[in-house]
C-alpha cells in the first residue's frame, strides 16, 4: 500500500482480495493493516492458499506476479516468555529468516538472563488473539494485560540482524497478515524499526538449508576485464547471465 494511502483506503483496497462468500476481512487482518498504516510503512496484501509452516506458506506467497518466494523471504516469528533481570515473567516475539535457527546461547546474552526464552503454549499464544502458524510482529503491538505472572506492557519484539536487511531484489519479506490465506510483504529494516524491535545476532543457518544458492543469499561483486576487441568481455557477460538464469529458474 502507498504510505500516502489513509486508513479508509488501505482497508478498501483490502476488501477487493475478498473472495466469493466472504463479507467482511478477518479481524486480524484488519488490525495489521491499522498497525502498518498508522505507522506509515509500506506494504502489500496478497492471497494464499492455507498454509502453517514457513516453508509450505514461502511456496505459496504471491509476489511480483509470480506464486513462491525464497525460504529466506520468508519471516518466521516464536512467540515465547522468559524471567527478565527483575524476576518477572515477560512475553517476546523473535523474528528471523525461514532458513535459519534461534540460537539459544545468542537469545540468552541478547536479553542477559541466564536462561533462553520458551515458546509459549497454545492457550498463551490465543489469549494474544493468536494461534500457532498467525504469530507475526504486527499483532501484539498494543498493551497487553495476562495473568499476575505478566505486567502491562508492550511485547519485546526481536529481529534478527540478517532478518532487518534487504536481500537480493525485490529485497521484501513477507509473513502471515493474521489468517491462513492473508500474506503482507514489507522492507524488513522499515519493519523492525516500525515496531522499535531490538536488532542483533540471535539465529544461524539452519545445515538443512544449506544447499541454497549462496549467490543469491550472500552477494558478491565480481569483475570483467575485456580483452581486445572489447566484444570478448560482453561475450563472457552473456554466458555467465546465463548460467545464473539456469541456476535460479523461475526465482
Amino acid at each position: 500500500m502507498d504510505t500516502s494511502h489513509t486508513l479508509n483506503e488501505n482497508l478498501s483496497i483490502a476488501r477487493t482480495l475478498l473472495r466469493p462468500g466472504e463479507a467482511e476481512l478477518p479481524p486480524m487482518v484488519e488490525r495489521t493493516i491499522r498497525f502498518l498504516t498508522s505507522v506509515g510503512i509500506w506494504f502489500q496484501l496478497s492471497r494464499n492458499h492455507d498454509s502453517r509452516s514457513c516453508r509450505d506458506a514461502a511456496h505459496r506467497r504471491r509476489r511480483l506476479g509470480h506464486e513462491g518466494i525464497p525460504l529466506w523471504d520468508e519471516l518466521k516469528s516464536s512467540f515465547c516468555k522468559f524471567v527478565n533481570a527483575a524476576g518477572d515473567t515477560e512475553p517476546i516475539v523473535i523474528h528471523c529468516r525461514a532458513d535459519r535457527i534461534l540460537n539459544q546461547q545468542k537469545l540468552a546474552e541478547a536479553l542477559d538472563v541466564s536462561s533462553a526464552p520458551e515458546r509459549l503454549s497454545a492457550e498463551e499464544i490465543a489469549q494474544f488473539g493468536m494461534e500457532y502458524g498467525l504469530v507475526n510482529p504486527f499483532n501484539v503491538t498494543e498493551p497487553y494485560i495476562l495473568d499476575p505472572a505478566f505486567l502491562e506492557a508492550r511485547v519485546k519484539q526481536i529481529f534478527d540482524d540478517d532478518a532487518a536487511r534487504s536481500i537480493g531484489a525485490p529485497g521484501t519479506m513477507m509473513t502471515n497478515a493474521g489468517s491462513l490465506s492473508w500474506a503482507v510483504e514489507f522492507f524488513p529494516s522499515s519493519l523492525a524499526e516500525a515496531i522499535e524491535a531490538q536488532v542483533v545476532s540471535v539465529a544461524d543457518p539452519d545445515p538443512e538449508e544449506s544447499n541454497s544458492l549462496w549467490g543469491v543469499r550472500v552477494s558478491r561483486p565480481i569483475g570483467i576485464i575485456t580483452g581486445n576487441p572489447p566484444e570478448s568481455g560482453s561475450a563472457l557477460w552473456n554466458h555467465i547471465n546465463a548460467h545464473i538464469r539456469s541456476l535460479l529458474g523461475p526465482r
